[in-house]
């Protein structure tokens, strides 16, 4: 999985290689939510 770096302005100035493993996994919405959820309880 490749993803492009860009600068403040937008521009693509590099790419990067990232773990699929890591980075290709499925999201699960509710554990997201319950996540999203928390953060904003404690601010």
């Amino acid at each position: 999985m490749e993803i492009p770096i860009v600068d403040a302005q937008g521009n693509e100035v590099e790419r990067r290689e990232l773990n699929a493993t890591v980075f290709a996994a499925e999201v699960k919405p509710h554990l997201l939510h319950e996540v999203v959820t928390m953060q904003l309880a404690n601010r």
